[in-house]
């Protein structure tokens, strides 16, 4: 009996070779060919697609069979080429562009027409934006420690004997890639020293008691959470919004419809329901994801610029949309006038850059609960007019 079982198991792990074989072949459109065993050694397991040299790799296999007429290739039309081989050891570099829209980590060894079967690689591939989003939802504290640690890496490649070696060009890459992280960590840390613009050229936050955070609308209270969580600043028709600090915008909404009114619902409510009705309310949207790695909610918006897109880095002062009136379902407003919030991160190390929007609208906001006068005399502590005034 032992024996029968084990040649099921044996037959079980032969018919599961046999369908990656066929997969593989499917979506390369060619045979697989069991050539002698190729083994392969990494520059580094990462590519980076907006930095110059680290967009690059380099891939080295040991065949005892010539493999110098042999190609790298995914799913896309990549940039490969073989550059050299010493002894068994056959050098090649690919390239990968940041503008082709297929970027398959997963790479083989190809002749002609065939994959070799041992040859398959799986490269992590980030763009600048998933750098910023893997420190996103660190605090300061922690981002300090994570600069600290690349630093003193950095000081340790310093102190290495320089070998001709692939293992000493394998620490150089690393070196190269926490320069990289350590820059972007410092811009992150830099920008967080920075008090946020107010988003209206030449306007101040509003005294208005009730166009400031906490202020009651009762008129919606059956379908939202009837708390206004935001600043409106009053404002002329297409006046120009700015972002008011740097780095992603994380959400465009851009095809408001009146239609969409009729999505709002009405019983049987549960929090997120009511908060999607909010969404609805907003009309058109962008959503910037600070340095701070708090998330800016810009709403009654009129036409978001076509360049402005999901996950695209930004800097202060960048103009990227106007202004339009406010509606609400049951009240026929006519006032125009930016609505903005900043839900403030939690900073949450287990969901870091996990969240959804979703979870983003449960952020609390800043000076959530916080009375009139308590906001009006701590606002500008964490806004500046000053440099408004200067950029007048």
């Amino acid at each position: 009996m032992w024996f029968i079982s084990k040649y099921k198991i044996f037959a079980f792990y032969i018919i599961v070779l046999l369908t990656v074989m066929f997969w593989v072949s499917v979506v390369f459109g060619s045979n697989i060919v069991f050539s002698s065993k190729v083994t392969y050694k990494l520059l580094s397991d990462n590519i980076f697609l907006d930095s110059y040299s680290l967009k690059n790799n380099l891939i080295v296999f040991n065949s005892i069979s010539d493999i110098s007429k042999y190609k790298l290739e995914t799913g896309c039309d990549l940039d490969s080429n073989y550059v050299w081989r010493k002894g068994n050891d056959y050098y090649f570099t690919i390239i990968y562009d940041k503008w082709n829209s297929c970027l398959n980590p997963n790479i083989y060894l190809k002749t002609d027409w065939q994959i070799v079967f041992w040859s398959h690689i799986k490269f992590n591939i980030y763009s600048d934006f998933d750098i910023f989003n893997l420190y996103s939802d660190l605090n300061t504290n922690s981002l300090t420690i994570l600069k600290n640690k690349l630093e003193k890496e950095i000081n340790d490649f310093a102190l290495i004997k320089k070998w001709n070696t692939l293992d000493y060009v394998s620490l150089d890459r690393k070196n190269q890639e926490n320069r990289y992280k350590l820059k972007i960590i410092n811009d992150i840390l830099e920008s967080r020293g920075q008090k946020y613009l107010i988003p209206v050229l030449n306007h101040e936050l509003s005294t208005n008691l009730s166009k400031i955070p906490n202020a009651r609308r009762p008129y919606r209270e059956n379908y939202t959470d009837w708390i206004h969580q935001s600043w409106d600043i009053d404002t002329t028709f297409w006046e120009e919004v700015v972002a008011l600090d740097n780095w992603i915008i994380v959400r465009v909404v851009n095809n408001w419809q009146w239609s969409d009114f009729s999505k709002l619902k009405y019983t049987n409510l549960s929090y997120e329901d009511k908060l999607q009705n909010l969404d609805i309310l907003r009309w058109n949207q962008v959503w910037l994801k600070t340095s701070k790695w708090d998330v800016v909610f810009y709403w009654h918006l009129d036409k978001v610029n076509e360049e402005v897109k999901q996950w695209m880095l930004v800097s202060r002062w960048t103009v990227f949309w106007t202004v339009w009136r406010t509606w609400v379902p049951d009240k026929n407003y006519t006032d125009y006038h930016l609505d903005f919030s900043i839900q403030k991160n939690p900073y949450n190390i287990k969901m870091a850059g996990k969240y959804d929007f979703l979870d983003y609208m449960k952020w609390d906001w800043y000076f959530k609960w916080e009375n009139a006068d308590f906001i009006l005399k701590n606002q500008y502590k964490i806004f500046t007019w000053v440099e408004l005034w200067y950029k007048k």
